[in-house]
């Protein structure tokens, strides 16, 4: 009874947190008629994509925020997943001045909101010139993302056995042939986590786009979804919600191709760490 208990619990969990999304959904596939139709209907009478092609035949912009969001994506997640991993490898096995000093500086960044970095930020790029470009985004979303992914890498590194490096090294790998070719594949785990985090924070955030963006030939998806709403009185909630699904699509696929690894990583750092 008690499993039985505890599975309801957790179906009904899930679906709390699935129902914004099925809604969203749903409604991308319904006609206009239907979204507006009293009562509220959840399920379309008939399934339609005029909502998806209305999309790509009314705004060629959608284009531009979303190239915009891959690029910003990739090079950031790119760079984080390649820090961390080198510096949580150093943290893990080498202890040197400073490095605990080091650490509770990376977990006192964590526990400041974002927003708080925003105004410094904002000034620093306008003395540096990097408004209104894409390594304005990337350089302050490594920054912020970069403590949390080492202390995960930490933790993964430190959960391997050192006979390993040892084995390595006097088989004659150097210190950076030891961690490419020996302890990354073994941290696999680790790296997925961290490829999901950081990719859902940089693909997600709104705050620092809005803010150090003001040109829309730069502006990624969450920005030019909400400038899509009132471009025209027209597109509403059936358009809204499928530039929504479209926006969630890559996430979904992200977490889809590392989801095997990411509970086994997020665990062992959180344990080793």
């Amino acid at each position: 009874m008690s499993r039985w208990i505890f599975y309801a619990i957790a179906i009904f969990t899930g679906f709390l947190f699935l129902a914004p999304f099925l809604w969203i959904l749903l409604t991308s596939l319904k006609t206009d008629k239907d979204i507006y139709s009293l009562p509220i209907r959840i399920f379309p009478r008939e399934v339609t994509l005029e909502q998806y092609i209305g999309i790509f035949q009314g705004s060629a912009k959608l284009g531009i925020y979303f190239t915009n969001s891959v690029v910003v994506t990739i090079i950031s997640v790119a760079a984080i997943v390649l820090l961390s991993s080198m510096s949580g490898y150093g943290f893990a096995r080498y202890r040197f001045f400073g490095d605990t000093l080091f650490i509770g500086f990376l977990l006192l960044v964590m526990a400041v909101p974002w927003a708080v970095y925003l105004v410094p930020i904002y000034i620093m790029e306008f003395k540096l010139h990097i408004l209104n470009s894409k390594i304005g985004l990337i350089l302050p979303y490594i920054a912020l993302n970069l403590p949390l992914a080492i202390l995960i890498m930490r933790g993964n590194f430190r959960g391997v056995s050192k006979e390993i490096e040892e084995a390595a090294l006097v088989d004659g790998c150097s210190v950076m042939q030891t961690w490419a070719r020996i302890m990354m594949p073994i941290v696999k785990p680790g790296l997925a986590t961290v490829f999901i985090f950081t990719s859902i924070q940089v693909w997600e955030e709104f705050m620092f786009a809005r803010t150090l963006i003001t040109d829309y030939l730069n502006w990624t998806l969450p920005v030019g979804i909400t400038m899509l709403r009132n471009e025209a009185q027209s597109w509403a909630f059936g358009t809204l919600s499928a530039a929504i699904v479209l926006c969630l699509i890559p996430l979904l696929v992200v977490f889809l191709s590392a989801q095997q690894y990411f509970i086994r990583g997020i665990t062992e750092g959180a344990i080793k760490g």
